[in-house]
C-alpha cells in the first residue's frame, strides 16, 4: 500500500529530473537511436496531454481555438518560479519565459544537456495533440541559451477581451482542468517505457528501469513506487471508461452530482458502467429516470444491483438514519461475498457524515477503504450548474493505494476543490456548512414574515431575497475589509437591522469555530467563501429555487433540518418583536448572539447523537 500523503508531493522538478535521468540512461545505452527514440516518445507523450485538454474543452461545449488552448492547460507550477511576460498582443501573441523550473533543475543537477531535447519537442507536440490545425513559432528557448523561451501563438491576438475571456474560462473551469503533477510524471514514464522500449528493445527498458532506480534513490523510494503505482491507468483520456460505479440512494444529492459522474466514466459508458438503487416506490418514477440517465435501477435491492455490476466503487447515499443497518446488512454480505471468490474489494465513497468510517471498517474489515465526503450544497444557481466550484471535504481511511485516491480526487475535483481533512475535524467543519447553507432559509424567512422594525419603516426598500442579500454582502465585506459593524444612523432602520442581524451570524459562527479548534486559516478562507457562494446563490435564485437547494440539502431528521428548526423555535420568535432599532441595543446583540451560538452547538449535538449507530 501506498500512503496517500504523497500525492501533492511532486512538482516541476520532479519531472524534469526524471527525464534528465531516462535521457542520460538512453542517449549512454543507444546514441542517436536513443536520441530520436527520445524524441517520439516525448512528441507522443506531448500530443495525448494536447488530446485530454482538447477533449475537455469539447466536453464543455468549446471550439478547439488558441484561446481555448490556452485556457484549458492541465498545470500549474505552484511555488516552484516560472517567469513569463507578454511582449506583443498582436497580430500574434509572443511571451517571453525568463526562467522556467525545468531548466533550474537540469542546470542544478547538471543534465542540461540531456533535459533541452524534451524543450525541443514538447510543445509543439501539446499544441498538435490539442488542434493539428494551430500553430506556435518557438524563437529561442532557454535550455539552448538564449536569454529567454519565445514562443509566438499565431491564431490568436491577446486583446482585452481575449485575455478576459481566458481569465474567465480558466476561473470557470477551477481545478477541475488540472492534473497533479505525480499524474504527469507517472504519465512521462510510462511513455518513455513504452516507446524506448519499442524502439531500442531490452536496451530502452533497462536504461529507463536504471533512471528510475536513481530517481528513487534521490528522491526516496515512496516517490519511485508511487510512479510504478500508474501502471494501468490510461493516460490518453480524461475519462475512467473501465471503472463501475454502483449507486446506493439515487436521490436528489446523487442526480445533483450526475453531471460529474457522467464526465468521469464518458457519456459512451453509461449504460454499462453505472447502476443505482432507489427506494422510490412509483414505478413511473424510476422509469422517468432510468431513461433521463440512461442506467439501471434497481427497486430497494442493494445487494442485487452490487452482485451483477461488481463496481470499482460504491457511491453510498442513503439517509444517515439508514446508513448504518445498509452496512451492516448490504455492504457487510457483498463484502463478504467477495472475500469468498477471492475478488477485489471496492473503494467506498460515503455521502452520509455519519456513521464515520472507523464503523465501516469495524463492521466489514480494517482492509476496507473508505472515504468520507461533505459535499458542497449548492449545485445550480439559475439553472446554471456550478460542479466545478466550491469544496468538498474528505476523509480517507488509514492506507489507499495511489491510484485509487488518484482516482477518487479526479472524481471530485469536477464537483469542486477536494479538502483533505482528519476525522475528528468532520462533523465540527459539518456544522459550519450546515449553518452556511442556512443562511438561504433564513433570508427566506426575513423576506416573507412581517418584522415590525423592518416592516413599519417607510423608508424600507429591502423586504426582498435580493435586496436581503445585498445588505448582508456588503456588511460581509466591510468586516472582513476592517472588522468593523458600527452602524450608520443615516441608513434606515431597517437597513441597520439586517446589518446587525448578520453581524450576529457572522460573529457566532466563527466564535463556534474557535470553540472547536477550526483556527486554520485555510479553514476561515473556506468558510468566508461558502458564504460568498451562499450570497450568489441568493441573489440569483427566485424564493422557489431557494427551497429546492434547501430541499436537496436537508435530509429528514438531519442536521440542516435541525439548524432550521432550532431558528425557526429561538432565534426567529425573538426578531418578530423588534419594534423600533432602539431595541436592538447591545443587551439585544449579546442575547441574540448566544443564541445563534447555541444553535451551532444544538446541530453539533445532534450530530453526535447521529454518531452513534
Amino acid at each position: 500500500m501506498i500512503e496517500k500523503k504523497y500525492l501533492n508531493q511532486f512538482s516541476p522538478t520532479h519531472h524534469a529530473i526524471l527525464f534528465g535521468f531516462i535521457a542520460k540512461e538512453i542517449i549512454s545505452s543507444c546514441d542517436q537511436v536513443g536520441i530520436n527514440a527520445l524524441k517520439q516518445a516525448v512528441r507522443r507523450y506531448g500530443k495525448e496531454r494536447g488530446q485530454r485538454m482538447a477533449q475537455r474543452a469539447i466536453l464543455h461545449g468549446d471550439k478547439l481555438t488558441m484561446e481555448n488552448y490556452l485556457a484549458y492547460g492541465e498545470w500549474i507550477s505552484g511555488s516552484e518560479p516560472m517567469v513569463s511576460n507578454v511582449v506583443k498582443i498582436a497580430p500574434n501573441l509572443i511571451t517571453h519565459v525568463q526562467r522556467c523550473p525545468w531548466v533550474d533543475a537540469w542546470k542544478k543537477e547538471n543534465i542540461l544537456e540531456f533535459g533541452k531535447i524534451y524543450c525541443a519537442e514538447i510543445d509543439e507536440a501539446l499544441l498538435e495533440g490539442f488542434n493539428p490545425n494551430l500553430t506556435l513559432k518557438i524563437h529561442s528557448t532557454l535550455s539552448f541559451g538564449a536569454k529567454y523561451c519565445e514562443f509566438e501563438y499565431c491564431n490568436v491576438a491577446l486583446t482585452p477581451t481575449v485575455q478576459k475571456f481566458i481569465d474567465e474560462k480558466k476561473a470557470r473551469l477551477g481545478k477541475s482542468r488540472i492534473k497533479s503533477w505525480e499524474y504527469h510524471t507517472a504519465h512521462l514514464y510510462y511513455t518513455l517505457l513504452n516507446e524506448l522500449q519499442k524502439e531500442c528493445g531490452e536496451d530502452g527498458k533497462t536504461a529507463v528501469i536504471h533512471a528510475l532506480a536513481r530517481f528513487g534513490k534521490k528522491f526516496g523510494q515512496n516517490f519511485q513506487h508511487t510512479l510504478l503505482s500508474y501502471n494501468n491507468i490510461d493516460f490518453t483520456t480524461i475519462h475512467y471508461p473501465k471503472t463501475k460505479i454502483t449507486i446506493i440512494g439515487f436521490g436528489n444529492l446523487m442526480q445533483s452530482l450526475f453531471l460529474g459522474i457522467r464526465e468521469f466514466v464518458g457519456q459512451e459508458n453509461i449504460s454499462t458502467n453505472i447502476n443505482a438503487i432507489t427506494a422510490d416506490q412509483d414505478i413511473n418514477t424510476r422509469k422517468k429516470l432510468e431513461k433521463e440517465f440512461g442506467i439501471k435501477l434497481y427497486l430497494k435491492n442493494n445487494l442485487l444491483a452490487l452482485q451483477n455490476l461488481q463496481p470499482d466503487i460504491i457511491l453510498f447515499a442513503p439517509p444517515p438514519n439508514i446508513a448504518p443497518y445498509l452496512i451492516k446488512s448490504d455492504l457487510k454480505d457483498y463484502v463478504q461475498h467477495l472475500r469468498k471468490q477471492n475478488l477485489p474489494l471496492p473503494d467506498i465513497v460515503a455521502f452520509p457524515p455519519i456513521p464515520p468510517g472507523s464503523y465501516y471498517q469495524e463492521i466489514l474489515g480494517e482492509d476496507i477503504r473508505i472515504c468520507t465526503v461533505l459535499p458542497n450544497d449548492i449545485r445550480e444557481i439559475d439553472g446554471v450548474s456550478l460542479y466545478h466550484e466550491g469544496h468538498h471535504f474528505c476523509t480517507f481511511s488509514s492506507f489507499w493505494p495511489i491510484k485509487n485516491y488518484e482516482r477518487i480526487y479526479q472524481f471530485f475535483i469536477k464537483f469542486g476543490e477536494m479538502i483533505d481533512i482528519p476525522p475528528k475535524e468532520v462533523l465540527p467543519l459539518l456544522i459550519t456548512r450546515v449553518v452556511v447553507t442556512s443562511l438561504a432559509y433564513f433570508v427566506i424567512s426575513l423576506q416573507n414574515i412581517e418584522i415590525p422594525v423592518i416592516s413599519n419603516d417607510k423608508k424600507n426598500p429591502f423586504q426582498s431575497i435580493q435586496s436581503i442579500t445585498k445588505i448582508w454582502e456588503n456588511q460581509f465585506q466591510r468586516i472582513r475589509s476592517n472588522g468593523t459593524k458600527e452602524r450608520n444612523l443615516k441608513k434606515s432602520e431597517a437597513e441597520i437591522v439586517l446589518e446587525e442581524i448578520f453581524s450576529i451570524f457572522y460573529e457566532g459562527m466563527f466564535g463556534y469555530m474557535k470553540s472547536q479548534s477550526l483556527n486554520k486559516a485555510m479553514y476561515q478562507t473556506i468558510v468566508n467563501e461558502m458564504i460568498v457562494l451562499i450570497f450568489r446563490l441568493m441573489k440569483n435564485s427566485h424564493e422557489k429555487e431557494l427551497n429546492q437547494n434547501i430541499i436537496t440539502a436537508a435530509t429528514k431528521g438531519g442536521l440542516l433540518e435541525t439548524c432550521m428548526r432550532f431558528y425557526d423555535v429561538k432565534i426567529f420568535p425573538r426578531l418578530t418583536k423588534m419594534r423600533s432599532v432602539e431595541n436592538f441595543n447591545q443587551i439585544f446583540y449579546n442575547e441574540l448572539l448566544v443564541e445563534f451560538t447555541q444553535m451551532c452547538n444544538a446541530v453539533l449535538n445532534h450530530g453526535k447523537k447521529l454518531l452513534k449507530p
